[in-house]
């Protein structure tokens, strides 16, 4: 049971990034803020993200259960009685803050910056932060109400 939740977390966490997809029945007030916040973003992120490493495809490549054991993507899956092809997530930097997320069939466009080993998007109805680390060439994020981490690699 208690992975069961896990995977359902997990599957709620890349579903939220694709929240805001459904209708068009936002304010316009709502979207003019975020539209000036993703401008601004854009120009903020550009200075930031010219060499960060961050810039590129990255693919989920694991998840680390809140007790730390790591699981490839098919096995977490198979643990968890749910197709490999619902938790394949893949995000994508283009260097100059802007951001794509695709998964469960659906692309999203968003913004990001960098902050040190932080990478903050910005979606609608979503903002994962994600940790860099250079050493081992991989993205995370931890979902606060599992501990079950995502992982992603860089695509080759």
């Amino acid at each position: 049971m208690k992975k069961t939740i896990a995977i359902l977390a997990a599957c709620v966490l890349a579903a939220s990034v694709f929240a805001g997809c459904g209708g068009n029945n936002n304010s316009s007030s709502a979207a003019e803020s975020t539209t000036a916040a993703a401008e601004e973003a854009t120009t903020v992120a550009a200075a930031e993200t010219e060499n960060d490493g961050i810039s590129g495809e990255w693919v989920t490549s694991a998840f680390v259960d809140a007790e730390g054991t790591e699981y490839s993507v098919a096995d977490y899956a198979a643990l968890n009685g749910v197709e490999a092809s619902t938790l394949e997530i893949t995000y994508a930097f283009d260097g100059n803050g802007k951001a794509t997320c695709t998964g469960l069939g659906t692309t999203v466009e968003g913004t990001y910056t960098v902050d040190g080993t932080t990478v903050k998007t910005a979606f609608e109805g979503s903002s994962p932060e994600f940790t860099y680390s250079a050493e081992n060439e991989t993205l995370s994020v931890t979902d606060a109400a599992t501990g079950v981490t995502t992982v992603m690699a860089k695509n080759a």
